[in-house]
């Protein structure tokens, strides 16, 4: 396989279906997923493709984890730290109920569509963490164009966000923890596997408290032009392999390094400088290579194969949030219209999704029984779903926010 090849053909192809996506007022993800179904469908068809074995490179996948590195770092810097203090209760509860009532309904799901196998239980429980986190970057767009970000609806939208990404962490090493122990889930393993994401979060809030102040004193010192950028990534990989080391994805370290890397402590010059190579170096080349290549694994004939769990799937996904969100919000004293668009608000989901079938798909989740069409079509029916609500919660919210009393 020539990979420069490869990578010349992807990114040409993700860049320009981005732009079209852009241009139609969607997300740029969905443009460079199409772009990877389209890469998908000639490779089929075209016997000297260089595309044909690509799924089972390991240099490319070695760069597809760069990718999901950068992706979670960059999703990190997105939030502040001191935000989760500026959290109400009311966006408490509607982050908290718009996460359970999906977990429990795609566990529940899972447990009825998915035959009898070892890996069934971390089938059903990656089913309810796909169904239940939440991906706002698209509701927060929508918001910020119609002027209503810092209204009470958006804010509590964004700050119900924040508390789903905090949540979505636990949820995240415990899934990657059943993922890594072979799809086995017991009392203990449970209890080791809160206990080492206790450990993690622990210990970096011992290291941002006394350790972190007198490095960045340090690095302040050093003159050269890129060591700003140098240290956030020095901070995204040891962070990656100390959770590594204590058994939890690598994502869950890299989130946390962009999470704490914060305009107080780098400086507004720095910080700025920093955050623009970041996103150049992610949104320009890491993260249309990766949603291309995912594009590469999605299979449409899932619609064809499992039409009723497909639909199923998209309509619980929006059901479970909207309801679960929503009625949280109605409860807490919103109107019905508020708590409608909050309740939609929180229905997209997006780059996390993905990255969780992704790592779901390399750790053989989907091979296991081999000749059940639920199973071997389960990850193109969750990257639809993520689309689907990617596409239609801002197309919901433009419709609804006009209207808003």
């Amino acid at each position: 396989m020539n990979l420069f090849l490869v990578l010349l053909l992807l990114l040409m192809t993700s860049r320009l279906m981005g732009e079209l996506a852009s241009r139609a007022k969607q997300p740029p993800l969905v443009g460079e997923l199409i772009a990877g179904i389209l890469i998908g469908f000639v490779a089929l068809q075209v016997p000297a493709s260089p595309f044909r074995d690509l799924v089972q490179d390991h240099s490319f996948q070695v760069l597809l984890d760069l990718g999901i590195f950068f992706l979670m770092l960059l999703g990190g810097t997105e939030l502040r730290v001191r935000e989760f203090g500026n959290v109400s209760g009311r966006s408490f509860v509607i982050a908290l109920c718009g996460m359970l009532l999906p977990l429990v309904t795609g566990v529940w799901l899972g447990l009825r569509i998915f035959p009898e196998s070892e890996m069934k239980l971390a089938q059903c429980l990656f089913l309810g963490t796909a169904l239940s986190i939440t991906a706002v970057p698209a509701s927060i767009r929508v918001l910020m164009d119609l002027d209503k970000l810092h209204t009470q609806v958006g804010r509590t939208i964004v700050s119900a966000a924040v508390i789903d990404d905090l949540l979505s962490l636990i949820l995240l090493a415990v899934l990657t923890g059943v993922l890594s122990n072979e799809g086995r889930l017991d009392l203990f393993l449970g209890f080791m596997i809160f206990g080492k994401a206790c450990v993690f979060l622990g210990i970096t809030f011992l290291i941002e408290k006394y350790l972190a102040p007198r490095v960045r004193s340090i690095v302040t010192q050093f003159k050269s032009e890129e060591f700003g950028f140098s240290s956030l990534l020095i901070a995204g990989f040891a962070y990656a392999v100390f959770a590594e080391l204590l058994g939890l994805h690598f994502i869950v370290g890299a989130f946390t390094a962009g999470l704490l890397f914060e305009q107080k402590y780098a400086g507004h010059d720095i910080y700025k400088d920093v955050k623009g190579k970041l996103n150049s170096v992610t949104l320009g080349f890491m993260a249309p290579v990766f949603f291309a290549s995912i594009g590469l694994n999605l299979n449409l004939e899932a619609f064809t194969a499992i039409p009723g769990v497909a639909c199923l799937l998209i309509l619980v996904a929006l059901l479970t949030k909207v309801l679960g969100a929503g009625v949280a919000a109605r409860i807490t004293g919103y109107t019905n219209q508020d708590a409608a668009i909050i309740g939609v608000g929180m229905s997209s989901r997006g780059m996390v999704e993905i990255i969780i079938a992704n790592i779901a798909l390399q750790a053989g989740l989907f091979t296991v029984p081999q000749d059940a069409p639920v199973v071997t079509y389960m990850f193109s029916a969750v990257v639809a779903m993520a689309i689907a609500t990617t596409v239609l919660t801002p197309i919901a919210l433009k419709w609804m926010l006009p209207r808003q009393r």
